[in-house]
């Protein structure tokens, strides 16, 4: 392993004292984190690495390690002064290391979800506001398209970027922005019944290297397009009785369509749909979190030919609690699949299908730290069929407070 990887890996393990101790003391009184949040100052940082090698095919074997630490700050004006609804959040990405799937393996489903964005780059800068008793709000500023729509907590249990945190067939549209790259938008959520909700926002869709100067190049240029998207969702709970004991799901459809981009980097416009559905089959207590789940996604975007990945399914089952006496450790397997299109997406192409089958089990650590031993088995990678199918070993580790 890279001295720069083992460095951060000890740090890792150095700090969970740390972080442990600044959001309860020792004594088991409320940390100085959770005095400040108390007053409406909410100070957050999350850290997660993710270790791969490829000790059978692909282009040649490997192994590298990426990380990715966030960090901000999230403001309560109705704590501070007094403003009812209005929140304020700011955070950076500091990110390094190297992509297994680019170096050694070739495909398009990037093995590391933390890989992208090699740098120290700031992020988030947005208001929201909300309305009556939160069924409704406003947002606007700086911030990504997919941190609202088509994404999924169960999406980021997973380690394969075709599933975490929205699916890469949205990614790789050059109008759909997703974390760590955040662009300038607004969009408004109104939930018309408990069950129900409904967002719809416009996006800036640009052509900028949004990394370039730390992510302080807030430009709109003139060859920048706009994306408009909305997404309607339902979350019922099945067979639920007064005493509890229903089954909760989530199921959500979204479109979107974006205006052409003018400049070196040009693309056409584009538009399309997705489909998402979770839905918990088993639970073993009337309202705990244990149980088995089940989830599914579809995305279709157009036009076809210019589009890096026109067709996605991707589907898995997560099982939370599979230990009796390890209640909230995950373990979980997914399938990403696409249809890869013969366009230039920085990285192989074939026109043709690639999938990832990948399968994890997530250890919860004290607090909130966890370690998940990981296995991906690529097939048909970058579409082509011209490179072996690839079993990937490896891990992911992270805490946040």
């Amino acid at each position: 392993m890279p001295h720069r990887a083992a460095l951060r890996c000890f740090i890792f393990l150095l700090v969970l004292p740390c972080l442990a101790g600044a959001t309860e003391d020792f004594d088991g009184r409320p940390g100085f984190l959770d005095e400040l949040s108390v007053q409406g100052v909410e100070v957050f940082a999350d850290y997660t690495n993710n270790l791969a090698g490829n000790p059978v095919g692909g282009e040649r074997r490997g192994f590298t390690y990426a990380d990715s630490t966030q960090f901000g700050v999230n403001l309560d004006f109705e704590k501070l002064v007094g403003w009812e609804g209005l929140k304020f959040s700011a955070s950076a990405f500091d990110r390094n290391g190297r992509s297994l799937s680019d170096e050694s393996i070739g495909n398009v489903f990037t093995v590391q979800q933390v890989y992208g964005g090699e740098t120290f780059s700031f992020y988030s800068l947005y208001f929201e506001q909300e309305f009556g008793d939160g069924n409704a709000s406003v947002k606007a500023g700086r911030f990504s398209t997919g941190d609202d729509f088509a994404t999924s907590p169960i999406y980021g249990l997973y380690m394969n970027y075709g599933i975490d945190s929205n699916p890469q067939a949205l990614a790789l549209i050059p109008g759909f922005s997703t974390s760590p790259e955040a662009v300038w938008g607004a969009q408004i959520r109104f939930d018309p019944a408990p069950d129900w909700r409904v967002f719809a926002g416009v996006f800036q869709s640009t052509t900028l290297n949004l990394y370039s100067g730390h992510g302080f190049d807030w430009e709109m240029n003139s060859g920048d397009g706009i994306l408009l998207i909305g997404q309607v969702g339902w979350s019922p709970e099945i067979g639920k009785s007064e005493s509890g004991g229903g089954l909760p799901g989530n199921y959500w459809f979204g479109a979107f369509a974006s205006t052409p981009q003018r400049g070196p980097s040009a693309s056409p416009a584009a538009h399309g749909f997705y489909w998402h559905a979770d839905q918990m089959l088993f639970r073993e207590k009337s309202n705990g979190a244990e149980g088995l789940a089940a989830w599914g996604v579809f995305v279709l975007t157009q036009p076809q030919a210019t589009t890096a990945v026109p067709f996605q399914i991707n589907a898995g089952l997560v099982y939370t609690g599979p230990i009796p006496g390890r209640d909230e450790d995950v373990l979980m397997a997914g399938l990403a699949s696409g249809q890869i299109g013969d366009v230039d997406t920085s990285g192989p192409t074939g026109n043709g299908w690639e999938a990832v089958l990948e399968v994890g089990y997530r250890i919860q650590l004290p607090g909130t730290a966890f370690f998940q031993p990981n296995l991906q088995w690529i097939l048909q990678p970058g579409g082509g069929g011209g490179i072996p199918n690839a079993l990937v070993l490896g891990a992911q580790m992270g805490v946040s407070f």
